[in-house]
């Protein structure tokens, strides 16, 4: 199933039979996943930018 990687990549994943009977079960569309991935893509890169001493701020 997986060519290229030993995960697989998010098409594969939404394109999966078993993985749309499960979201069609939950009422999700794909476009709602790929916002949740997006989404949460953004936030580590932004966290991963963030400087140092800012970090440190958040956690007290």
């Amino acid at each position: 199933m997986y060519i290229r990687n030993d995960e697989p990549t998010v098409d594969e994943l939404l394109n999966d039979e078993v993985m749309r009977l499960l979201m069609a079960r939950d009422g999700l569309s794909d476009q709602a996943v790929r916002a949740l991935v997006r989404d949460v893509q953004r936030r580590l890169r932004a966290r991963r930018e963030a400087p140092c001493c800012a970090l440190a701020e958040c956690a007290a």
